[in-house]
């Protein structure tokens, strides 16, 4: 809530709503208490209890509203990309550098071979470079359509394991 002084003269109540002011209601006090055998203090008290329960009850309409709306907003889907080794066991692989193109994202996989990236939906590019014994290296570049609230889950075969 704020005061907002106009002219000297008259003042307003309002609140920020979504970043705009929104004015609830303009006073005209000055006149009233100068040429009133009132009290200036009570004039005033009285003025703002009246509109004070009136903008609290807005308030807490509006911040309500502002919450509900914020979650619903929120629009993202999943990468999951496990990489893990060619081997009878499909031992995980950490450490390998992951790269989620046009964002430029970039993780590791943790101890699992796992990495998990929340982006908006669209069209992305998932590129690594895992070790394999005997060819060297094999590069990844992996097209993934990602989903609003959906995961595209991605799995990423290195030859061996490189120490």
């Amino acid at each position: 809530m704020n005061l907002i002084a106009i002219n000297g003269k008259n003042f307003a109540i309002g609140i920020y709503f979504n970043n705009q002011q929104v004015v609830i209601k303009k006073i005209v006090l000055m006149n009233k208490i100068l040429h009133s055998g009132y009290d200036k203090k009570s004039v005033v008290m009285k003025h703002l209890v009246k509109i004070f329960i009136p903008v609290l009850f807005y308030f807490l309409i509006f911040n309500s509203i502002s919450c509900s709306d914020a979650t619903t907003d929120s629009r993202s889907g999943k990468i999951a990309v496990l990489v893990i080794d060619n081997d009878v066991n499909g031992t995980p692989v950490p450490d390998v550098e992951i790269t989620v193109m046009p964002s430029d994202i970039v993780k590791m996989t943790d101890a699992n071979g796992i990495c998990n990236f929340e982006v908006e939906p669209g069209n992305y590019f998932v590129d690594a470079e895992v070790c394999c014994a005997g060819p060297g290296n094999i590069q990844y570049h992996i097209p993934v359509k990602v989903i609003e609230n959906n995961t595209a889950d991605i799995k990423l075969l290195a030859c061996l394991s490189c120490d």
